[in-house]
């Protein structure tokens, strides 16, 4: 493919053509509509940049929570220390859909490619409702984790989540796909990341078939 967008002898690669059909599939079932003709050279160079990498990869890690300043930087510490077993990805890195899809379809049509979806939760701002209740079906939840953040000084039911969010967690904790690290309503930045990290190998010793670390006394 050429900077412009257009084929290269003619021919694009096999694996972007069925890219490019499957996602205009998507688009069309999502969205009820066909992508404008103007749009098509900008959706074939989105492919290109932030989905090839993705659907090549052996292992991609659709990385969600919250994008508050202090949570993002958090998310940003999932994908980097899931990096040395798959792609990791959030939805904000992949620029080359901005101006062609909304949000939700960004989400949806991601959430089809990864082949994990790792979810970081401290509470239930921030759209993860909507998130919940498009992950609660299958294919999705079967291949999604959850990394939940307790709070050891709130009693359960005080916890910064409300009750569809927290029983749609609670049902993942049924079935094995969480891990959980404890951070105070007040804990620093630090304890919150340590928690984190800790649960981070869990997660990556499950996925492994490995044995988690033995935790120091």
């Amino acid at each position: 493919m050429t900077d412009d967008g257009s084929e290269t002898n003619g021919e694009w690669p096999a694996t972007m053509g069925q890219l490019l059909g499957d996602l205009l599939d998507e688009y069309e079932t999502f969205t009820g509509q066909s992508i404008d003709r103007r749009d098509y050279a900008e959706l074939k160079r989105a492919i290109d940049t932030d989905v090839v990498p993705i659907a090549e990869a052996d292992r991609s890690f659709f990385v969600l929570g919250s994008y508050g300043k202090a949570e993002e930087a958090r998310l940003r510490l999932v994908a980097d220390r899931l990096d040395a077993v798959g792609k990791p990805f959030l939805l904000k890195d992949l620029g080359g859909f901005d101006d062609l899809l909304l949000w939700t379809t960004q989400f949806k049509v991601m959430a089809n490619r990864a082949t994990h979806i790792v979810g970081l939760y401290e509470h239930s701002e921030g759209g993860h409702e909507w998130e919940a209740g498009w992950l609660d079906h299958e294919p999705y939840r079967s291949k999604l984790t959850v990394l939940k953040r307790d709070y050891p000084d709130l009693d359960p039911t005080e916890e910064p989540f409300d009750g569809m969010f927290a029983h749609f967690l609670e049902s993942l904790a049924a079935l094995g796909q969480m891990h959980r690290f404890d951070a105070a309503t007040e804990a620093s930045a630090s304890e919150i990341e340590r928690g984190v990290k800790a649960a981070v190998r869990e997660y990556k010793a499950d996925l492994l078939g490995e044995l988690p670390p033995q935790r120091r006394t």
